[in-house]
């Protein structure tokens, strides 16, 4: 039949860049150290085909021109050219995984993921949200957060995401699992960590024991003024714990 022959040779085709994407959208799946999503996997090997396919067709191009090449390094031409495109495979690898790794984690292409330094009304807020995620999941038995998931909860990177991390596990107020996904969880009970001890965890994430506050040459008139502003700080958070922050929270989304 006329066209028969051509469709089978489309389907053929189809098949073998099919095969191709799933072989690699399995590995992308099995061997990396954390779990990767199967349309991030696929995306990225649908790309790392493409590349295969268009990289194979130049290659064999060139082998069909490379005569010389055989006739200068006889028996070693053959290594030559399959260490070439062992390189040019694993390449084709890597990029793929770098596509599926941005495709489940945009975040991670935002300019933000390039600051390093966070100001302290940002960390005020990060650290008051995270502690009010990791205390909801707690408190309502809820999915576990790893960092790669409060990252992308917070829609933050999270390289500055762990700025904010280290002094609150610092200060006894978040902990991390040992557990092979690096789960993370209140330092004690929620009732028993205060807002108070939040605020100040992450105020003084960046001071050293060279150089704080009280080592500043100051004026009277500044350390009154600051002392009023802690004492209002303190005031508005007196007897506040985290308990009561993932309670109203709760409560502003449930009305009922």
């Amino acid at each position: 039949m006329e066209g028969f022959g051509t469709l089978i040779w489309l389907v053929s085709k189809l098949a073998s860049f099919l095969l191709i994407v799933g072989a690699i959208t399995f590995i992308y799946i099995l061997v990396p150290n954390e779990k990767v999503t199967l349309k991030s996997a696929f995306t990225g090997a649908v790309a790392a085909a493409l590349l295969w396919k268009i990289t194979g067709w130049f290659f064999s191009i060139f082998i069909a021109g490379s005569t010389k090449y055989s006739a200068i390094y006889s028996g070693f031409a053959v290594t030559i050219f399959f260490m070439i495109w062992l390189y040019l495979s694993w390449l084709i690898l890597l990029i793929g995984a770098t596509i599926a790794f941005y495709d489940q984690h945009p975040e991670r292409t935002s300019s933000r993921q390039q600051v390093l330094r966070l100001s302290a009304r940002l960390r005020e807020k990060i650290g008051l949200l995270l502690m009010l995620r990791v205390g909801q999941s707690f408190h309502h038995d809820s999915e576990r957060l790893t960092k790669q998931q409060l990252s992308k909860n917070l829609d933050i990177a999270a390289e500055a995401l762990s700025l904010v991390i280290r002094p609150l596990e610092k200060h006894g107020l978040l902990t991390e699992s040992c557990d092979k996904h690096r789960i993370y969880l209140p330092g004690k009970s929620l009732e028993h960590i205060k807002i108070d001890e939040i605020w100040d965890a992450v105020r003084s994430a960046q001071e050293s024991t060279h150089l704080n506050p009280d080592d500043v040459a100051s004026d009277e008139s500044v350390d009154r003024l600051l002392q009023n502003i802690n004492a209002s700080i303190n005031n508005t958070l007196e007897g506040m714990t985290l308990l009561d922050l993932v309670e109203s929270s709760h409560a502003s989304k449930d009305p009922s």
